[in-house]
Parts: structure tokens; sequence; C-alpha cells
């Protein structure tokens, strides 16, 4: 099996638990990242 479908795997695993004692939706945590990933993009180069 390719290494990416294993690292795909982990990283749906972790989507899927750590949000799980929060009370937030696996589904929302990806837009969360992507959020601050955006965030964090725009405060290290503003132009």
């Amino acid at each position: 099996m390719p290494a990416f479908l294993y690292a795909a795997a982990f990283v749906h695993a972790a989507l899927s638990t750590l949000p799980d004692p929060l009370g937030i939706p696996a589904l929302a945590m990806p837009f969360v990242l992507t959020t601050w990933l955006f965030l964090l993009a725009q405060r290290i180069a503003p132009d």
C-alpha cells in the first residue's frame, strides 16, 4: 500500500479523535485548521 494512504488514514484518525472531547464535529476541524493557516500566513506576510 502506498505511503500516502497511511498518512491520509493517520490524519483522518487524528482529525476525528482530537476534537471529540471538546464536542467539535470531526468535519469542522479541517475548516478550523485552514482558517488558522490563512490567518498565520497573513500575519507572517501581510503584503
